[in-house]
């Protein structure tokens, strides 16, 4: 089960059942973690941007995949934002026939207008 609005398109977003097929170009999750942990570098990055976020500590990676769950050479956008001891993980993934240059400016402007704050 995905939790509610995790999967943002500039369409209809259709979950398929029980697959791992991804059918919407930006996700966003909170994962149980601290920063330092989640965020940790992958062999096909190439860029990683540290900066802070609405006071927060994040990290902006870019991606060229190789082997792997998605297809060589697919790009993938992903911001980490310091949540106190767990991560909001963003990503904005190429998929085919969608704007990937355009998801990518979606995921940025929603983390750049991110309001978090203390429980």
């Amino acid at each position: 089960m995905l939790p509610a609005c995790s999967w943002f398109g500039p369409g209809e977003v259709v979950v398929p059942e029980a697959s791992d097929v991804r059918t919407a170009p930006v996700t966003l999750q909170v994962v149980d973690g601290p920063l330092t942990e989640v965020a940790v570098p992958v062999p096909d990055e190439v860029t990683r941007t540290e900066l802070q976020v609405g006071g927060r500590q994040a990290v902006r990676t870019r991606q060229v995949t190789t082997l792997g769950l998605h297809p060589e050479g697919n790009r993938i956008t992903t911001w980490a934002l310091d949540l106190d001891g767990r991560t909001l993980l963003a990503d904005a993934v190429e998929l085919p026939g969608g704007d990937h240059e355009r998801a990518v400016a979606v995921l940025d402007a929603m983390v750049g207008t991110l309001e978090t704050a203390t429980a």
